[in-house]
């Protein structure tokens, strides 16, 4: 499993288009800005929030060794 996350393959998802960067294995996927809606905004019940900005993730991520983490050999 850990040498497909290292492919950095592209495929869709229910949120857009995500990946595991090679370099930590991290996902990669858009991250969504909301905002809750008042009561009188709202069609029903489950309508409580909207989306303002739908960003692309990997600008949002930190670099690959920002955190000092080395990954190990494989097992």
């Amino acid at each position: 499993m850990t040498k497909e996350y290292e492919k950095g393959q592209h495929f869709n998802a229910l949120v857009g288009e995500v990946w595991f960067r090679p370099a930590d294995r991290q996902r990669v996927r858009p991250v969504f800005i909301t905002r809750g809606k008042q009561p009188s905004e709202m069609n029903s019940p489950d309508d409580c929030w909207e989306v303002v900005e739908n960003s692309p993730g990997e600008a949002l991520m930190q670099a690959p060794g920002a955190f000092g983490c080395k990954l190990g050999p494989y097992v």
